[in-house]
């Protein structure tokens, strides 16, 4: 039975590093996902908020919600949240952003939520606008 052991622990360690390996590669693809869903849902409302596309309140509202929703996802994988500056610099001018996206927050760091403070400091304006 001796012989059976070494085996056996070779076996599970391979076992354990696939698996560890097979999450990491689940980990960078969701990263991925999120990562590609908050720049489209930044840069599609930084297009509107940008010209003030706005006849239709209630689509500028759920591109700011889309755009809520996935910084809060990407905010949660522990990365800095990119402005809305640098989604109009995307939308209107093409100009990149690769350099914002994956920065890791740092320790006890808290990330800013750029799409929470336009819903609370210019939403109300535009509202009054629209009226």
């Amino acid at each position: 039975m001796d012989w059976i052991e070494p085996y056996v622990i070779r076996e599970t360690l391979i076992n354990q590093i696939v698996y560890l390996k097979f999450m990491g590669l689940i980990r960078i693809i969701k990263d991925t996902i999120i990562e590609s869903r908050y720049i489209r849902s930044g840069k599609r409302f930084a297009d509107h908020a940008s010209w003030l596309e706005i006849e239709n309140l209630g689509w500028f509202e759920h591109l700011l919600n889309e755009w809520e929703k996935a910084e809060e996802k990407y905010a949660s994988r522990g990365y800095n949240t990119v402005n809305l500056y640098a989604f109009i610099g995307l939308a209107v001018y093409g100009r990149s952003i690769d350099g914002l996206l994956r920065q890791k927050l740092q320790k006890g760091e808290r990330p800013i939520f750029f799409a929470k403070i336009y819903r609370e400091r210019d939403l109300p304006r535009i509202r009054t606008l629209c009226a």
